[in-house]
């Protein structure tokens, strides 16, 4: 009885030991971040499979939320924005208006530009730079691909004109493409915004992702194991 009774403590102290950040679950939201890209070539081909990876992509953002440990108004906030956004693509669906991927685009657009940010926050909390802070750091990356991906078609919707030169009606697929092209900045060339907005936000993505690869990523991954500057000291033992 009072092996277990100390076996219990010592599990309490252990846990209340692990530095902040440690058991993050950052790695699992990294997995489904990669896993909803992946599905998207899959889903976006019909409109039914835009309402399916309207599901998906919802759950990935609960999950990056939840491990984020966002506060219970926000995650409220997001649960209604995403009942909202369901509901819309429904009606869209059932009046034969295909333009659920524009809607989609103008109500997700907010909750996923807030996303980088919930994880930074999130991040900036760790105690020490472990796995979790670098899967972390790499959902952040990824997050911003996905953020300019919904953001241009809203463009096109604003600007009531195709956002690419070479097709009228861009996909999903050919959004996502072209972000993630973009942010790398490999420029293949066989997409290019054609409005005046849409380029300046192509070169913002640009900028904004080889800075953040080149400081913030190289910075996180040099220094694994060490105390975050700002963080909370570690506990005396």
């Amino acid at each position: 009885m009072g092996g277990t009774v100390a076996s219990g403590g010592e599990k309490a102290r252990g846990a209340e030991d692990a530095p902040v950040g440690a058991d993050d679950r950052y790695g699992l939201a990294l997995v489904a971040i990669l896993a909803a890209i992946a599905l998207t070539s899959v889903l976006s081909a019909t409109a039914f499979g835009r309402l399916a990876m309207l599901g998906v992509f919802s759950a990935v953002l609960l999950l990056i939320y939840h491990v984020s440990h966002a506060g219970r108004r926000t995650m409220r906030l997001l649960v209604a924005g995403i009942i909202l956004g369901a509901g819309v693509s429904l009606a869209a669906l059932a009046s034969g208006f295909d333009r659920a991927t524009p809607v989609l685009a103008a109500l997700m657009v907010v909750y996923v530009g807030a996303g980088p940010f919930v994880v930074v926050r999130r991040l900036l909390q760790h105690e020490r730079v472990t796995f979790a802070t670098i899967a972390g750091a790499l959902c952040v990356y990824l997050l911003v691909g996905q953020f300019y991906a919904v953001l241009y078609p809203l463009i096109a919707l604003v600007m009531r004109r195709p956002f690419f030169v070479e097709t009228h009606a861009g996909s999903p697929v050919d959004y996502l493409y072209f972000s993630f092209v973009t942010m790398t900045t490999v420029g293949y060339g066989d997409l290019t915004a054609g409005t005046n907005v849409g380029k300046i936000a192509a070169v913002t993505e640009a900028v904004i992702g080889q800075l953040y690869l080149v400081t913030v990523v190289a910075l996180v991954v040099g220094n694994v194991g060490r105390p975050l500057r700002g963080s909370r000291p570690e506990r005396p033992e």
